[in-house]
């Protein structure tokens, strides 16, 4: 092979090195993009998942203060009702007095000196008092009123202030989407680029394959025309051989080149595909943001008027607790205090007869205790009876047989009456003894 041929292939295989580096470099880029593309999803998922959670708390939220506006309407209601009633009383003891009044009145211009009749006038003066009190229940349903609206102003303003972190976490949830946004477009461009730098490197690699094929195409016109022996055939031969391989080896690198072009494609097609989904995912999110901003709209709205009506409620609770506590106190003095002292009593005389009772167990276990050690002893000498009555009838039974062998034996006297005292009985025998003893216990 020439220096000239080893040269250029040489510099063909540098150059098929920094393709294959090149693809290598964009297939990592395209990794990376699509690891990025992943971990934006995810966060979009969770930043959704936080929204839906967030939505589920103001849903509840908002029927919570739906709830309480109703309680606080009715009470709104039952109030107006009775400024309503108190001013319909007001007006018709008005009506009721007026007549009378104007009658003493005339009655007292006709003739200064007579006094007015004394049941009209206590009436009149009944009449006048009723419609003083019922003024002045009047007067107190209407400060209610007024409390109540300034509550409601108060607690508007109240509601206001808590609105504010909801208004700051949408915004913080816009400049999110906005973000997310920008990288979106930051990530297209990249991919624009990275699909750029693909076909420029598959154009210039399809260029340097073609003025290869050109090349060995002219040495091999070359080598052809040259060819005048065997040694130099032979040498053509070889060089044919390795141009062969080498042609062979170029074509494999071209097929994994277009292959690696190929799943650089498919990766590129499928990021273009995430990049659509997490579009529609972003838009997707901002209508829910929007709704999510309008339902807090409502809320607020809602909150205030809430408010409004939580302060009487709570103003009308105090009152309550207080007339509560004050009869509390009340039965205290008269109810419980007494019940106390006989509870006291009670305990008392409780805590002695548990100790009476404590005092009679341990004299019953005590008595158990003996009763036990009695038994046992009884025991023991029904035992010990059992074997003397044994051992009393085995000794009768041989005081029966040697009686028997006595009378059956012939008499000892005759043969040797000097001996042992004559007719005497014989002496009695250890066995003898013991069985007596027995028998005597």
């Amino acid at each position: 092979m020439t220096e000239p041929r080893r040269r250029a292939l040489g510099w063909i295989g540098t150059r098929l090195s920094d393709h294959r580096a090149e693809l290598v470099e964009v297939r990592d880029e395209v990794d990376s993009m699509r690891r990025a593309m992943d971990e934006r999803i995810a966060t979009a998922g969770k930043a959704l998942t936080r929204l839906a959670a967030e939505r589920g708390d103001l849903q509840r939220e908002r029927d919570l203060l739906r709830q309480s506006l109703a309680e606080k309407s009715r009470v709104a209601a039952r109030l107006r009702l009775e400024l309503e009633q108190a001013r319909a009383h007001n007006e018709e003891l008005l009506a009721q007095t007026l007549p009378a009044a104007l009658q003493v009145a005339t009655q007292i211009s006709d003739d200064p000196t007579s006094p007015p009749e004394k049941s009209g006038f206590r009436q009149n003066l009944a009449m006048a008092g009723e419609l003083r009190d019922a003024r002045a229940e009047a007067a107190a349903l209407k400060a209610k009123l007024e409390e109540a609206e300034e509550d409601a102003a108060r607690h508007s303003s109240r509601a206001a202030l808590g609105a504010l972190p909801y208004e700051a976490e949408t915004r913080a949830l816009r400049a999110e989407l906005n973000a997310a946004a920008a990288e979106l477009t930051r990530a297209k461009d990249a991919l624009a680029r990275a699909e750029d730098e693909r076909t420029r490197s598959e154009e210039s690699h399809r260029a340097e394959v073609r003025e290869l094929t050109r090349r060995h195409d002219d040495a091999m016109a070359a080598m052809a025309a040259r060819r005048s022996n065997d040694d130099e055939a032979a040498a053509k031969r070889e060089l044919l051989r390795a141009h062969a391989e080498e042609s062979a080896a170029l074509r494999a690198e071209t097929r994994d080149s277009k292959a690696a072009a190929a799943r650089a494609e498919a990766a590129a097609e499928a990021a273009r595909a995430q990049l659509a989904s997490l579009e529609e995912a972003a838009r997707g999110r901002d209508a829910r943001v929007e709704e999510v901003v309008g339902v807090a709209d409502a809320l607020r709205a809602e909150l205030e008027a809430e408010k409004a009506k939580a302060e009487s409620a709570a103003a009308k609770a105090a009152a309550e607790t207080e007339r509560l506590r004050s009869e509390l106190v009340a039965a205290r003095h008269t109810q419980i205090l007494p019940d106390l002292a006989a509870l006291d009593e009670m305990e008392s005389r409780l805590h002695s007869l548990a100790g009476t009772l404590r005092a009679r167990e341990r004299e019953v276990a005590s008595l158990n205790g003996v009763v036990e050690a009695q038994v046992m002893e009884r025991r023991a000498l029904a035992e010990e009876l059992r074997n003397a009555r044994e051992e009393a009838a085995a000794l009768k039974a041989a005081i029966e047989k040697e009686r028997e062998l006595r009378r059956r034996a012939p008499p000892r006297g005759s043969q040797n009456g000097g001996g042992n005292g004559g007719g005497k009985d014989r002496p009695m025998t250890k066995s003898m003894s013991r069985a007596f003893k027995t028998l005597r216990y």
